[in-house]
C-alpha cells in the first residue's frame, strides 16, 4: 500500500504464485482505537466488507497492480490501515481464511 498527499490511499499487489481467486478486506483502525471496513466506493462500514470481491490474481512478473484506488473521509483521524487478500469462499460473517499476509500502512 501506498499513502499520497490528501489521504488517498492506493493498495497493490504482486502476484508469484499460480492464477488464483481473491478478496480484498481493509481495516481502518483510527487514533480513537475505533475499527472501520472499507467498502468498494471508499465508504467507510462498522461491519466487516470486502473492498473488493472475486479478483482473478495471475502472475505479476514481479510488477505491482493497483487493485483499489480510494480517499479517507478527512473527518476520520486514522492511525492504521491493514489490507489481506482472502478466500472468497469464506462467509464475511466468519473468520475470513487469509491467503496472503496482512499488509499495515501506519497512517500517524
Amino acid at each position: 500500500m501506498a499513502q499520497g498527499q490528501d489521504h488517498k490511499i492506493s493498495v497493490l499487489v504482486e502476484h508469484l504464485g499460480i492464477f488464483q481467486l481473491a478478496c480484498l478486506q481493509l481495516r481502518l483502525t483510527t487514533k480513537a482505537g475505533d475499527i472501520y471496513y472499507v467498502r468498494p466506493s471508499g465508504a467507510l462500514s462498522t461491519r466487516p466488507v470486502l473492498a473488493r470481491g472475486e479478483l482473478l490474481l495471475s502472475p505479476t512478473g514481479g510488477r505491482k497492480l493497483e487493485l483499489m484506488r480510494f480517499e479517507l473521509p478527512p473527518h476520520v483521524e486514522a492511525n492504521q490501515l491493514a489490507a489481506v487478500l482472502v478466500n472468497p469462499g469464506e462467509l464475511i460473517k466468519r473468520e475470513l481464511a487469509q491467503i496472503s499476509n496482512t499488509v499495515v500502512l501506519d497512517l500517524k
